[in-house]
């Protein structure tokens, strides 16, 4: 969960390319954290690395970035 609060505070600063860093290292993390946790990450990983804000509403099946 590190990871993905990592990245969204250096999205949030405009700081792209490290912002997906630790999004991806979040998303490849997502299994050893809770459900709603992992939630906050898929969400946020479809956000701010692929980009796709329909895909980064709360669903119950996420893709892969």
């Amino acid at each position: 969960m590190a990871y993905a609060r990592l990245g969204t505070t250096l999205f949030y600063r405009s700081e792209m390319e490290p912002a997906a860093e630790n999004m991806r290292k979040a998303y490849e993390l997502r299994h050893t954290v809770s459900e709603r946790e992992r939630s906050h990450v898929d969400s946020h990983c479809e956000m701010f690395v692929t980009g796709d804000l329909g895909a980064a509403r709360p669903t119950s099946g996420a893709k892969s970035p």
